[in-house]
C-alpha cells in the first residue's frame, strides 16, 4: 500500500464493529475448497487490524439470537431444523445438504448462524440507542438468500430481513432502505417485503438474462413489488460480466440516490457482498441496511465483476449523506479473499470518516448496462417523481408491448428455477465456478497492483483555514495557517494541501473577484507540485464571465442568471437555472456534475460560493449545499477547498457553519425530500442532451416506451 499513514485522531464517526471467532467454527466437512469458509471473515478482520481500524471502532460484543427473533422471518420448521444440527451424524448432514440449493450443514452451523443474526440485531440496537453513528458486522454465515421456510445459498437465517422487521416492530420505523450490492440477488429479502412500502429494497446483481444463480424470473427489472409495495422493489440485473465502478456509480447517481432523497429513509441496511469486486468469482430512509456482499469485487470468480475495493468507500460516502438515517452494514458474500479483505477494510475506513481513496479509469457505461437501466426507469417512473420528465417518450410503442417483446427476445429459452424445475437432490460439491491457476495468478497480481497504487496517506492535521484581514472567524477544530506575503489566502491554503500538511481547507475573503486571476492558482500549484495537476473549479455565483482553456482545469459555473452565451465544452460547464433550489441543485450534482467529476478525476477541488441570488432568497440553503459539499469531499482524496465571500447575512453564515461540519466530517441535518419540479427536470434533461456529445458518461437519455 503506497504512502500508508493512518492517523488515530483523524476519525470523526463512532463506528461500531462486530466480529467474533465463534463464527469461524464451522466449514464444509466433505469439500476442503468450498467457497464459503472461515477465512471469509478472519482475513477481512485481520486486514482491518493491519490498518489500525479495529482499535478506532467501538467494538460491540455479539450475541446469539433468540427463537423469537428467528421467528420474525422464518418458520418454526426452519428454527427446529437448525437447532437439531448438533445431533446429526456426518452422513445425515450430507443427506440434509442435498435437500437445499447451494448449502452445506455442520454441527456448529446453528451456533454460528444464531450468533450472526443476534449480532446484526445488536448492531441495530447500538445504532438506535445512539451509542454509535454507523456500524459494520463482519459475520458469517451470510443471510440474504435465506427463505421464510428454507435455508438457501450458504444462508440459514436472513440477517438483513430480521433486522428490518425488528426496526419496524421494536423501533416503529416506517422507512427502511435495504441496499444489496452482493453479486447474487438477495431473493430472500425481496420475498419478505415484496408488498410492504415501509421497506425499499434495492438490489444490484449479476443476472445474465436469468442464466446466473439463483436463476429466478423474479430477479429481473420488472419485478417491482405488488399491492402497496409496488415501486418499492428495485432490481438492477447485470446481464454481462466485467462491469465495474462506472456502472455501479451510474446506478447510484441515476436510480438509487434520487429515489432515496424522495423516500427519505430512517434506516439504511447494506447487505454488503464483495463478490462483485475485481477478481471475485461469485423514500429518505430512517435506517439504511446494507447487505454488503463483496463478490462484485475485482478478482472474485463467482461475480466476475470489476468493482475496485476503493469503489465501495465512495458508495458508502454517498450513503452517508442521508445523515438522519442510521447506517447498518452487514457482510454477505465475497469469495476472493484478498479483494474481499481489502474491500471490507476500506469500507470500515470510510465509515470512520477517513477520506476516500482515488478511483481511476471511469469509462463509458457498457451499452448492455445502459439498456438495463432504461428498462428499470421505464417500469419505475410511474411511482417516483424523480424519474419522471428526464427522458423523452417513444409514442410508437406502449410499455406493455415493449415488455412482451423483451420477454420474447431474451427469456424464450431460459430455464428459470421454479418449484417445478427443482431437482430431487442438489449437488454437494463442484457446482460453484473456479478460476484456473493462470487466472488466479492474473487476478492475484491485479489486486496486488491495485492495493499498491491506492494512496491511503493521511496528513497530520485535517483542516486548515485562512481569512482575509478584518474578518472575525474562529474554529477550535481547524488550524489557521500563516499568511504568505506573496500569496493570496486561497493560494496559501492550496499550497498547504499540495504539501500534504492538511486534507482540506476553508477560506473567507471580503471580496471575491471571479476572473482569470483565479486560473493562475492552478498554474502556480501545477508548476510547483507534481502530485497536483488537475483542478476542478466550481463557482456558485451569478453573472460569472469566465472561460477556461486549460485542459487540466475544468470549470463549472452554477447560477440563476448569466448574460453570457458561452457554450459547454470539455473544459467548461455552465449550469444556469432561473429557479435553482435545493432539490434542483442536488439533482444537478447527481445527474450531471458528479458523473463528469469522476470521469475528469481531479487532484484538487475548489468551490467558490459568493453572490448567488438563490442563497439570498433561501431557495438554495445550507441543507442542500451541505449535501453537495459532502459529495465533493469524496473526490481528489479529500483535497477540497471551500471559499466564501464573507457576507455577514444569516443565509451565508449558515452555509459557512455547514461547510465547517462537512470539512470536519460531522453529520449534517438532512433536508426535506428533494424532488425537483417538472420544469426543473425538463431543464436538466435538456442539458444532458447537449452534454452527451462531450462526455461519454451521459448514456441514459434514450426514449422510453409510453
Amino acid at each position: 500500500m503506497s504512502n500508508f499513514h493512518q492517523r488515530k485522531d483523524y476519525k470523526i464517526n463512532r463506528t461500531g464493529l462486530i466480529y467474533d471467532p465463534l463464527m469461524l467454527d464451522y466449514n464444509c466437512l466433505w469439500d476442503p475448497i468450498y467457497p464459503e469458509k472461515p477465512d471469509r471473515i478472519k482475513k477481512p478482520y485481520e486486514r482491518c487490524q493491519f490498518y489500525g481500524l479495529v482499535e478506532q471502532c467501538v467494538n460491540i460484543p455479539g450475541r446469539p439470537s433468540t427463537d423469537e427473533e428467528v421467528l420474525k422471518c422464518h418458520t418454526d420448521r426452519v428454527n427446529k431444523l437448525m437447532s437439531n444440527l448438533p445431533n446429526l451424524s456426518y452422513e445425515e448432514l450430507m443427506h440434509l445438504s442435498t435437500q437445499y440449493d447451494s448449502m452445506y450443514f455442520h454441527q456448529n452451523c446453528d451456533k454460528a448462524a444464531r450468533f450472526a443474526l443476534g449480532s446484526s440485531i445488536e448492531l441495530l440496537d447500538h445504532l438506535m440507542s445512539g451509542k454509535v453513528d454507523n456500524g459494520f458486522a463482519i459475520i458469517r454465515p451470510p443471510g440474504h438468500h435465506a427463505m421464510h421456510d428454507e435455508p438457501n445459498g450458504y444462508c440459514y437465517f436472513n440477517n438483513a430481513a430480521v433486522v428490518a422487521k425488528t426496526a419496524i416492530e421494536k423501533y416503529s420505523l416506517n422507512r427502511i432502505l435495504i441496499i444489496d450490492w452482493d453479486v447474487h440477488h438477495g431473493q430472500g429479502v425481496q420475498y419478505q417485503f415484496y408488498d410492504d412500502p415501509r421497506v425499499l429494497y434495492f438490489s444490484l446483481h449479476r443476472y445474465d438474462y436469468g442464466n446466473f444463480w439463483p436463476n429466478l424470473r423474479q430477479s429481473d427489472f420488472d419485478y417491482i413489488g405488488e399491492k402497496e409495495g409496488k415501486g418499492y422493489n428495485i432490481n438492477i440485473p447485470l446481464n454481462k460480466t466485467g462491469f465495474g465502478n462506472s456502472e455501479y456509480f451510474a446506478s447510484f447517481f441515476n436510480i438509487l440516490l434520487p429515489i432515496a432523497y424522495e423516500f427519505k429513509p430512517e434506516l439504511i441496511i447494506i447487505s454488503c457482498g464483495y463478490d462483485s469486486a475485481i477478481g471475485c468469482f461469485e423514500f429518505q430512509p430512517e435506517l439504511l441496511l446494507i447487505s454488503c456482499g463483496f463478490d462484485s469485487c475485482v478478482g472474485d470468480e463467482k461475480g466476475r465483476m470489476n468493482v475496485t475495493p476503493a469503489g465501495y468507500a465512495h458508495l458508502l460516502n454517498a450513503l452517508s449523506c442521508f445523515t438522519n438515517a442510521k447506517l447498518c452494514v452487514l457482510l454477505e458474500g465475497g469469495y476472493c479473499i484478498k479483494s474481499l479483505s481489502e474491500g471490507v477494510a476500506l469500507s470500515v475506513r470510510a465509515l470512520l470518516g477517513f477520506p476516500c481513496p482515488r478511483v481511476e479509469d471511469f469509462k463509458q457505461p457498457d451499452p448492455v448496462f445502459v439498456k438495463t437501466l432504461m428498462n428499470l426507469i421505464s417500469v419505475l417512473r410511474p411511482y417516483w417523481k424523480c424519474l419522471q420528465s428526464l427522458n423523452d417518450t417513444d409514442d410508437s410503442i406502449s410499455l406493455e408491448q415493449y415488455l412482451l417483446d423483451w420477454d420474447l427476445k431474451y427469456r424464450k429459452d431460459i430455464k428459470f428455477y421454479t418449484e417445478e424445475t427443482k431437482p430431487e437432490e442438489f449437488e454437494l460439491t463442484g457446482f460453484y465456478p473456479m478460476y484456473s491457476d493462470d487466472e488466479n495468478s492474473h487476478w492475484d497480481k491485479k489486486i496486488d497492483e491495485l492495493i499498491e497504487s491506492t494512496d491511503l496517506f493521511v496528513p497530520e492535521k485535517k483542516t486548515c483555514f485562512q481569512v482575509e484581514d478584518g474578518i472575525e472567524f474562529s474554529c477550535d477544530l481547524f488550524f489557521q495557517i500563516d499568511k504568505s506575503e506573496s500569496a493570496s489566502e486561497i493560494l496559501s491554503v492550496c499550497q498547504n494541501l499540495a504539501q500534504r500538511n492538511f486534507t482540506n481547507g476553508l477560506v473567507l475573503v471580503k471580496e471575491m473577484n471571479i476572473s482569470s486571476g483565479l486560473m493562475q492558482i492552478a498554474k502556480q500549484i501545477g508548476e510547483k507540485y507534481a502530485r497536483i495537476k488537475k483542478f476542478l473549479n466550481i463557482f456558485l455565483a451569478d453573472d460569472v464571465h469566465l472561460l477556461n482553456k486549460d485542459p487540466n482545469v475544468f470549470n463549472i459555473i452554477i447560477g440563476t442568471k448569466n448574460d453570457w452565451n458561452e457554450q459547454d465544452d470539455s473544459s467548461n460547464l455552465f449550469m444556469i437555472f432561473e429557479n435553482l433550489d435545493d432539490a434542483s441543485l442536488v439533482t444537478i450534482f447527481l445527474r450531471i456534475i458528479l458523473p463528469i467529476a469522476y470521469q475528469f478525476n481531479p487532484d484538487l477541488v475548489l468551490v467558490f460560493t459568493t453572490d448567488l441570488e438563490a442563497i439570498k432568497n433561501n431557495k438554495v440553503t445550507h441543507f442542500g449545499l451541505g449535501q453537495v459539499y459532502k459529495y465533493l469531499s469524496a473526490l481528489a482524496e479529500g483535497n477540497l477547498v471551500l471559499t466564501f465571500q464573507e457576507k455577514g447575512s444569516d443565509p451565508y453564515q449558515k452555509v459557512i457553519e455547514t461547510s465547517k461540519l462537512v470539512l470536519n466530517g460531522n453529520s449534517l441535518q438532512q433536508p426535506n425530500p428533494l424532488i425537483p419540479d417538472e420544469n426543473q427536470r425538463n431543464a436538466i434533461k435538456q442539458k444532458i442532451d447537449k452534454l452527451k456529445n462531450i462526455w461519454n458518461c451521459f448514456q441514459f437519455n434514450e426514449k422510453l416506451p409510453k
